[in-house]
């Protein structure tokens, strides 16, 4: 069972979700950084297939972080060669 149905079940019936890839939870972000520029804005993640891409679209600068999280012990320019998605700057944390 999902949480929205465990929750709706407890008659709570509005609930929003704001997590990546979607894009409300950047929207959210963007509306209290009204006066920055979006190259001003650093999507940090270790996810290059839901961080970088959607940040680099709203026109933020992305750092991939590669030493914690799903690129744990791998080496990162095979994916991003194979993936065509590149991020701006990797750290191993943050």
């Amino acid at each position: 069972m999902l949480v929205k149905d465990l929750l709706m079940d407890q008659e709570i019936d509005e609930v929003q979700f704001f997590d990546k890839p979607f894009s409300k939870v950047y929207e959210l972000l963007e509306k209290t950084l009204i006066n920055t520029a979006p190259n001003k804005v650093i999507m940090c993640g270790d996810s290059l297939h839901t961080d970088i891409p959607v940040a680099a679209t709203r026109g933020w600068q992305t750092v991939l972080v590669t030493r914690d999280g799903l690129f744990t012990g791998f080496e990162t320019l095979e994916f991003c060669k194979t993936s065509n998605l590149f991020s701006d700057w990797q750290f191993p944390s943050i």
